[in-house]
């Protein structure tokens, strides 16, 4: 495909300087919080610049194409990771490196359904990093896709304007009706129940215009009841008050039975004395609309329900379900920050390198996850266990609940469940403990330094036993 083919698939958009959209902010918003980058992007790519439709992290709104990132990706049409920009001489000389500082970048191209690639959503750092995990990666990915179906939808609603606005001068309606395909008009007389349409009107409700005007009562047959009576309603209030109406209805058409979304927007007309004479409106299928709509959201919610994902796994240990390292000394560090004085208990299983040599590492896994089922048990709004190493575990403990108690329950609950093995083997698991109780001005690293060195001296003094800290 050539260049000039993929600026023309660009341009049809109709997108370059447009204003900001929460659709695209959404997603390059989810792309830096699941990546832990202070800089994403969504960008579209053309003769000269880099334009930023979407940006997180940066003011502005475009750099030049000449050494990007960006161009690379379009030109590649894959995935691109750099890990240090200062050491890849294909971007060691570019502006964004030397000027911006940018290190990092992992970005995946947007694709149309017609195969051109017209940008990239991407993620930046000003420091060098590793390339995404296969989930990162995995995201990244899906957002570019959300992108490419977000412009390509752009895309068919331009060409269905395109084409509705062709209808409505074919059709010499009304001026209100000219503006949007799809339309038609209608008047109806109070003083005799008369009713007026314009052609499109007979399409919209699937009726035969050679057949005459139907009545307003057969018409309205074709809504739902609900939406009937609402429309019923409003009209009254029209030709008692003069009160116009808009409002979205869903009827069914009378030739083929088929669902149809419409829009109904009615006005008064007085006549000399000021009373309501006739009721004057257009009436608009939105079907299509409705639907793009329906899949825009479906792909916002999809991509949010990829992003809970995302932040799930980044918190939970997939072995033992238990909060991981990460998440375990998040809640440890905001606890002390907000001065809530804790009992930090690190937990080593005993003689676990024993498991793993004799029964495999197999068993070892399971193990692991029978301690974290049991101690799971435990957790409540007074303690917080986390899986923080290997066959290393933590609880934080409230300084209202007796964390001494606590562990030796623990000790008894895992002595009192065995893992059971093929044969009626048993392995009973034990754990060596070391506790320690938060000071003035301690920090997560501090407490648990302090409880770290209790377990070893439980561990020097013959394990599956609990140490406190001094």
């Amino acid at each position: 495909m050539s260049e000039a083919t993929r600026l023309a698939s660009l341009r049809s958009l109709d997108i370059l300087e447009t204003d900001s959209e929460e659709t695209f902010d959404c997603l390059v918003r989810m792309a830096a919080e699941a990546l832990g980058t202070p800089i994403a992007l969504a960008t579209l790519v053309d003769e000269a610049r880099v334009w930023l439709k979407a940006r997180i992290g940066t003011d502005a709104t475009q750099t030049p194409r000449e050494g990007s990132f960006c161009s690379t990706t379009i030109d590649c049409r894959e995935m691109l990771v750099v890990e240090d920009a200062a050491l890849d001489p294909r971007f060691v000389l570019s502006s964004l490196v030397t000027v911006d500082g940018i290190r990092f970048y992992a970005g995946a191209p947007v694709m149309l359904a017609d195969g051109e690639v017209v940008g990239a959503v991407c993620v930046l750092d000003t420091i060098p990093r590793p390339a995404p995990d296969a989930a990162g990666t995995a995201l990244l990915r899906g957002l570019a896709a959300a992108v490419g179906h977000l412009l390509d939808l752009r895309r068919q609603l331009i060409a269905r304007r395109l084409a509705e606005h062709r209808l409505a001068e074919q059709a010499r309606l009304l001026e209100l009706a000219e503006e949007i395909a799809g339309v038609g008009t209608f008047r109806l007389d109070f003083s005799d129940g008369s009713v007026r349409q314009s052609p499109p009107i007979f399409a919209i409700y699937g009726l035969d215009a050679n057949a005459g005007v139907p009545s307003t009562e057969s018409m309205l047959a074709l809504y739902d009841l609900e939406d009937r009576r609402c429309i019923e309603a409003a009209i009254e209030r029209a030709r008692l008050s003069g009160e116009g109406y808009n409002l979205d209805a869903k009827l069914r058409r009378a030739d083929d039975g088929m669902k149809r979304d419409v829009r109904v927007k009615a006005r008064v007309q007085f006549d000399a004395a000021g009373r309501p004479a006739a009721l004057v409106g257009v009436l608009q299928d939105v079907t299509m609309e409705k639907e793009a709509l329906a899949l825009i959201n479906s792909r916002r919610i999809e991509a949010d329900r990829r992003a809970d994902r995302m932040r799930h796994l980044a918190s939970v240990d997939a072995l033992t379900g238990l909060p991981n390292r990460r998440a375990f000394l998040e809640d440890v560090g905001n606890a002390l920050e907000y001065g809530v004085s804790v009992n930090l208990a690190v937990l080593d299983l005993d003689h676990f390198k024993s498991i793993n040599d004799r029964h495999g590492h197999e068993i070892g896994d399971a193990a692991l996850a029978a301690f974290g089922r049991i101690a799971g048990r435990f957790a409540d709004e007074g303690c917080r266990l986390g899986r923080i190493g290997g066959e290393e575990f933590a609880l934080m403990v409230a300084e209202t609940r007796d964390a001494v108690r606590l562990v030796e329950r623990l000790r008894e609950a895992v002595l009192a469940e065995p893992l059971r093995l093929r044969l009626g083997t048993e392995i009973r698991l034990t754990f060596s403990a070391g506790l320690a109780r938060s000071q003035p001005g301690d920090d997560w690293s501090s407490l648990f330094s302090r409880a770290d060195r209790a377990l070893y001296r439980a561990k020097n003094e013959g394990r599956d036993r609990l140490a406190i800290a001094a």
